[in-house]
Protein backbone atom coordinates (compact mmCIF):
# COMPACT_ATOMS: atom_id res chain seq x y z
CA UNK A 1 0.00 0.00 0.00
CA UNK A 2 1.26 3.32 -1.02
CA UNK A 3 1.29 6.37 1.73
CA UNK A 4 -1.49 8.42 0.82
CA UNK A 5 -4.02 5.02 0.39
CA UNK A 6 -1.97 4.20 4.05
CA UNK A 7 -3.22 8.04 5.53
CA UNK A 8 -6.42 7.64 3.35
CA UNK A 9 -7.32 4.50 4.72
CA UNK A 10 -6.18 5.89 8.67
CA UNK A 11 -8.29 8.76 9.11
CA UNK A 12 -11.10 7.20 7.76
CA UNK A 13 -10.34 4.35 10.43
CA UNK A 14 -10.60 7.64 12.49
CA UNK A 15 -13.11 8.98 11.19
CA UNK A 16 -11.48 12.45 9.90
CA UNK A 17 -11.85 14.12 7.10
CA UNK A 18 -9.68 13.75 4.26
CA UNK A 19 -8.30 16.49 2.58
CA UNK A 20 -5.06 17.18 0.44
CA UNK A 21 -3.51 19.40 3.56
CA UNK A 22 -3.79 16.54 6.25
CA UNK A 23 -2.76 13.84 4.09
CA UNK A 24 0.34 16.29 3.31
CA UNK A 25 1.12 16.92 6.76
CA UNK A 26 1.13 13.34 7.58
CA UNK A 27 3.38 13.04 5.43
CA UNK A 28 5.82 15.24 6.32
CA UNK A 29 5.38 14.09 10.32
CA UNK A 30 6.42 10.75 8.47
CA UNK A 31 9.59 12.00 6.76
CA UNK A 32 10.76 14.21 9.52
CA UNK A 33 9.16 11.81 12.76
CA UNK A 34 12.50 11.31 13.80
CA UNK A 35 13.44 14.87 14.26
CA UNK A 36 9.99 15.43 16.72
CA UNK A 37 9.52 18.92 14.87
CA UNK A 38 7.83 21.81 15.85
CA UNK A 39 4.84 23.37 13.98
CA UNK A 40 7.25 25.99 13.03
CA UNK A 41 9.84 23.51 11.39
CA UNK A 42 6.96 21.31 10.17
CA UNK A 43 5.73 25.12 7.88
CA UNK A 44 9.73 25.66 6.74
CA UNK A 45 9.57 22.04 5.59
CA UNK A 46 6.40 22.49 3.79
CA UNK A 47 8.29 25.95 2.29
CA UNK A 48 11.18 23.90 1.00
CA UNK A 49 8.81 21.11 -0.77
CA UNK A 50 7.39 24.17 -2.33
CA UNK A 51 3.94 23.69 -1.12
CA UNK A 52 1.57 26.76 0.48
CA UNK A 53 0.72 25.92 3.64
CA UNK A 54 -1.26 28.13 6.26
CA UNK A 55 0.44 28.32 10.09
CA UNK A 56 -3.70 27.91 10.80
CA UNK A 57 -4.27 25.12 8.79
CA UNK A 58 -1.33 23.18 10.23
CA UNK A 59 -2.43 24.02 14.03
CA UNK A 60 -6.02 23.23 13.47
CA UNK A 61 -4.55 19.77 11.78
CA UNK A 62 -2.07 19.04 14.10
CA UNK A 63 -4.36 19.74 16.92
CA UNK A 64 -7.54 16.77 15.48
CA UNK A 65 -4.51 14.54 14.73
CA UNK A 66 -3.69 14.42 18.43
CA UNK A 67 -6.81 14.23 20.00
CA UNK A 68 -7.31 11.17 17.70
CA UNK A 69 -4.08 9.72 19.18
CA UNK A 70 -2.73 9.52 15.60
CA UNK A 71 0.11 12.55 16.66
CA UNK A 72 1.65 13.00 19.88
CA UNK A 73 2.62 16.29 21.23
CA UNK A 74 4.87 16.85 23.66
CA UNK A 75 6.99 20.03 25.15
CA UNK A 76 10.42 19.10 25.20
CA UNK A 77 12.53 22.13 24.96
CA UNK A 78 12.39 26.14 25.81
CA UNK A 79 8.48 25.83 26.45
CA UNK A 80 8.22 24.89 22.33
CA UNK A 81 5.36 22.07 21.27
CA UNK A 82 6.88 19.01 19.45
CA UNK A 83 5.42 17.23 17.49
CA UNK A 84 5.55 13.06 16.46
CA UNK A 85 3.33 10.59 14.70
CA UNK A 86 2.12 7.81 17.67
CA UNK A 87 3.19 4.34 18.61
CA UNK A 88 -0.24 3.35 16.06
CA UNK A 89 1.20 4.50 13.31
CA UNK A 90 4.84 4.25 13.82
CA UNK A 91 4.44 0.23 15.19
CA UNK A 92 6.98 1.33 18.14
CA UNK A 93 6.16 0.08 22.05
CA UNK A 94 4.69 2.54 24.75
CA UNK A 95 7.87 2.88 26.44
CA UNK A 96 9.29 5.78 24.45
CA UNK A 97 11.87 7.85 25.99
CA UNK A 98 13.34 11.27 24.82
CA UNK A 99 17.28 12.85 25.61
CA UNK A 100 16.76 16.21 25.05
CA UNK A 101 20.36 18.50 24.58
CA UNK A 102 20.13 21.52 26.41
CA UNK A 103 22.50 23.41 24.36
CA UNK A 104 21.54 22.50 19.97
CA UNK A 105 17.52 21.00 21.52
CA UNK A 106 18.27 18.27 19.45
CA UNK A 107 15.72 15.17 20.77
CA UNK A 108 16.97 11.36 20.77
CA UNK A 109 14.86 8.77 21.23
CA UNK A 110 15.10 4.99 23.02
CA UNK A 111 13.04 3.03 23.39
CA UNK A 112 13.84 0.58 26.69
CA UNK A 113 11.87 -0.16 29.10
CA UNK A 114 12.67 0.78 32.35
CA UNK A 115 11.78 -1.85 35.13
CA UNK A 116 14.42 -0.60 38.00
CA UNK A 117 14.08 -2.56 41.23
CA UNK A 118 13.03 0.73 43.04
CA UNK A 119 10.15 1.38 40.42
CA UNK A 120 8.95 -2.48 40.26
CA UNK A 121 8.67 -1.90 44.36
CA UNK A 122 7.15 1.38 43.95
CA UNK A 123 4.33 -0.22 41.48
CA UNK A 124 3.87 -3.37 43.16
CA UNK A 125 3.33 -1.37 46.45
CA UNK A 126 0.32 1.00 44.87
CA UNK A 127 -0.86 -2.09 42.74
CA UNK A 128 -0.30 0.11 39.28
CA UNK A 129 -0.93 -1.37 36.45
CA UNK A 130 1.49 -0.04 34.23
CA UNK A 131 0.61 -0.19 29.67
CA UNK A 132 3.61 2.65 29.51
CA UNK A 133 5.88 5.04 30.37
CA UNK A 134 7.84 7.62 29.02
CA UNK A 135 10.96 9.51 30.26
CA UNK A 136 12.65 12.29 29.35
CA UNK A 137 15.93 13.04 30.32
CA UNK A 138 17.99 16.09 29.69
CA UNK A 139 21.57 17.06 29.33
CA UNK A 140 23.98 17.71 26.20
CA UNK A 141 24.65 15.65 23.36
CA UNK A 142 28.03 14.77 22.38
CA UNK A 143 28.73 17.26 20.39
CA UNK A 144 27.86 19.82 22.67
CA UNK A 145 29.41 18.19 25.65
CA UNK A 146 32.64 19.53 24.18
CA UNK A 147 31.74 23.28 24.93
CA UNK A 148 29.34 22.45 27.55
CA UNK A 149 30.67 19.50 30.02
Amino acid sequence: MNAAAAWTSLLREHDIRLTPQRRYILDLLYRHNALHPTAEQLLAFAFQDGKQLSPATLYRTLAVLVDSDLVRKQVLHAGAAHYELSSAITGKGKSHHHLVCLNCGRISEASYHLPTPALAALINQIGFQVIGQELTIYGYCPECQQHYV
